[in-house]
């Protein structure tokens, strides 16, 4: 993977010791069997780093047709894809990078995160119990603060609640 050079998060060539120690890791685990839902802006699905460890299912909260399979960008921003890449950026494919597990399967949640929609905060909780019905593992969502004001709600709170405490079969 020609750019995981500069991915000095994972392995600081730099400085020795100040990453991840992603390499040791993957001596151990590379995160096969884990589903990983990323509540962000869509991901490409079809990205050649991605397309291997995308989940057969993906979910759109804004519009919520359940278990769809958008054939790109769910929207037009790429931050999501960004996002998944860094979680499970497919390992040895000789394309750009490796994600943190790259053998983690990426279950889409998109939304486009306008800070003018009322129900964003509905939206994005149900997109955390669509997450929760399909086995997510790990759910990552990392919001701008421009949302701010849209996501102080208590369905919201109550939903990522569910998913601590009843996610996984009740594991959290």
């Amino acid at each position: 993977d020609p750019d995981f050079k500069y991915l000095w998060g994972l392995k600081n060539a730099a400085h020795p010791g100040v990453d991840m120690k992603a390499c040791e890791a993957w001596t151990l685990t590379r995160g096969a069997g884990v589903n990983v839902a990323v509540i962000d802006q869509g991901i490409q699905r079809e990205h050649r780093d991605l397309a291997a460890n995308m989940h057969l299912f993906s979910f759109d909260s804004e519009t919520d047709p359940r278990d769809s399979i958008p054939s790109n960008y769910m929207y037009t921003y790429p931050h999501g894809t960004q996002v998944a890449g860094v979680i499970a950026a497919v390992k040895d494919n000789h394309l750009q990078v490796v994600g943190i597990a790259p053998e983690a399967k990426i279950l889409g949640i998109g939304n486009r995160l306008r800070s003018d929609n009322p129900k964003l905060a509905e939206e994005l909780a149900n997109g955390f119990y669509w997450a929760i019905e399909h086995q997510a593992d790990i759910i990552n969502n990392s919001w701008g603060e421009n949302q701010q004001g849209n996501l102080h709600s208590s369905l919201l709170e109550e939903a990522m609640e569910d998913a601590l405490t009843k996610g996984r079969g009740g594991k959290g």
